[in-house]
C-alpha cells in the first residue's frame, strides 16, 4: 500500500506542475505580448489555487500518511527485534546449558553445547545400524519395514530411549511404528542389549526428550515468529532466519534434519517452513549416513 501512495503521489505532483505550466501558456492567461498583464495572472493565481492547490493538499496528506505508516512500521521492527533477539538468545543459552554424561565413556564424562549434538549425531548412527540389522533378512531379521519406517524408529528410539523408566511409552511408540507388538518387543531388547560403559545397569540409550523437546520447540518458536510478521518483507524475513541459521552448527542442522525425518511431530509439522526458509540446506552431501538424498531433497523443493 505504501508504493502505491508513493507513485499516487509522484504522480499527483507531476500532473499539477505539467497543468499549471500548461495552463500559464494557454491563451486563457497569456496574452502573447510578453507583458505581465495583472489581471490575467489574478485570474490565474485564483485557478491555480483552486484547481491545481486542491491536488497538492490531496499530495501533503498523502505524505503525511505515508510518514505515519513509516513511524509505525519502524516501531514495530523496533518492537520485533527486541523479542526476536532475546529468543535468539534463549536459543543460544539453552544450546550451551544442553549437558549429557557420554554412555561410551568408563569415566564421569558430560558433554554440552554443540559438543551434545556431535555425541547424538554419533549415538543415531549407532542405533540406526542395530535397527538396519534389525529389518536385514540376513543378519537379525526380526522385521521388514520401508525406509521411511527405519527413519521414523530409529530417531524415535534415541529421543524417549529404553530406560526402565520409559519402558511403557517405548512400547506404545514401537507397536505403533512397527505394528507387531512381538516384532516392536525383540527390537527394543535387542536395543537394551547395549549397555552404557559406565554402568552395566543403564542402558546406552537413556533417551533425550529432556534435552530435545524444549530444543525443538524453541528453535520452530523462533521461525514462526518471523514468519508471521505481516509488516515484514519476504526478504526481511529471510534475513532475520538467515541469523538464526548461522547460530546453528551442521550437527545441530543433523539432528533437525533426523528428527524432521521421523513423526516425532516438531519438523514434521513444519516442512512448510523449512522449505520456505531453506533451514537444513547447510547440510553437507553424505553427512547423514544411512540417509539418502532423496530423504533430504524433500526439505529442498
Amino acid at each position: 500500500m505504501k508504493r502505491l501512495l508513493i507513485i499516487v503521489t509522484i504522480v499527483l505532483i507531476i500532473s499539477g506542475v505539467s497543468f499549471s505550466i500548461y495552463v500559464a501558456l494557454s491563451d486563457f492567461f497569456n496574452d502573447g505580448s510578453g507583458q505581465l498583464d495583472p489581471s490575467l495572472a489574478s485570474n490565474y493565481g485564483g485557478f491555480i489555487g483552486g484547481v491545481v492547490g486542491t491536488v497538492f493538499t490531496v499530495v501533503g496528506f498523502f505524505l503525511l500518511y505515508i510518514t505515519l505508516l513509516e513511524q509505525r512500521r519502524t516501531f514495530n521492527i523496533q518492537q520485533f527485534e527486541n523479542k526476536y533477539f532475546e529468543f535468539l538468545k534463549m536459543h543460544r543459552e539453552n544450546v550451551q546449558n544442553i549437558s549429557h554424561r557420554r554412555p561410551d565413556k568408563k569415566v564421569d564424562e558430560n558433554v554440552s553445547g554443540q559438543g551434545f549434538f556431535v555425541q547424538l549425531r554419533a549415538q543415531y548412527f549407532k542405533i540406526r545400524k542395530q535397527i538396519n540389522d534389525a529389518n536385514n533378512p540376513e543378519i537379525d531379521n526380526i522385521m521388514s519395514v520401508s525406509t521411511d519406517v527405519l527413519n521414523d524408529l530409529s530417531f524415535q528410539l534415541l529421543y524417549y530411549g529404553v530406560s526402565e523408566g520409559m519402558r511403557n511409552v517405548t512400547e506404545k511408540i514401537v507397536d505403533s511404528i512397527v505394528g507387531d507388538k512381538i516384532k516392536s518387543q525383540k527390537v527394543i531388547d535387542k536395543i537394551r542389549e547395549k549397555k552404557a560403559k559406565y554402568n552395566d545397569d543403564h542402558v546406552f540409550y537413556g533417551g533425550h526428550q529432556s534435552r530435545l523437546g524444549l530444543y525443538f520447540k524453541l528453535f520452530y518458536e523462533v521461525v514462526k515468529f518471523v514468519d508471521r510478521q505481516g509488516f515484514l518483507t519476504s526478504k526481511e524475513k529471510e534475513h532475520y532466519i538467515d541469523m538464526l541459521i548461522a547460530q546453528l552448527s551442521v550437527y545441530e542442522q543433523s539432528i533437525i534434519c533426523l528428527e524432521a525425518l521421523s513423526n516425532l511431530g516438531f519438523g514434521n509439522n513444519n516442512l512448510g517452513l523449512i522449505r520456505k526458509y531453506h533451514l537444513l540446506n547447510g547440510i553437507p552431501q553424505g553427512f547423514l549416513k544411512y540417509i539418502e538424498d532423496e530423504s533430504i531433497r524433500r526439505f529442498r523443493e
